[in-house]
């Protein structure tokens, strides 16, 4: 999967930020998950823009759909960050088609 993420501000010396990836199942369950963000924090600019490239194993059942939900997690915490929506996380429906 390919994701790009623009940087709003820069982050705070110190600061560390990963993307957590979730694959769940239709009835939610957590069948992979991955967090990760390869990046040097303080090359990061105010209106940069950093594409991310990771893979999740496919699912061991086939499934008639699945989900993928990304968020961005503050390390020192292990909160999930808001989006611009005001949600902690966007969820991705993959058919199974």
């Amino acid at each position: 999967m390919i994701t790009a993420w623009r940087v709003h501000a820069p982050p705070s010396y110190g600061e560390q930020r990963k993307i957590s990836f979730d694959l769940t199942s239709p009835d939610n369950v957590v069948l992979q998950h991955l967090e990760s963000f390869g990046v040097q924090y303080d090359t990061l600019h105010s209106g940069d823009l950093v594409i991310h490239v990771r893979s999740l194993p496919a699912p061991t059942e086939p499934l008639a759909y699945s989900a993928l939900h990304i968020g961005v997690v503050d390390t020192a915490t292990g909160a999930h960050l808001l989006t611009d929506l005001q949600t902690d996380q966007i969820a991705v429906r993959l058919d199974a088609e």
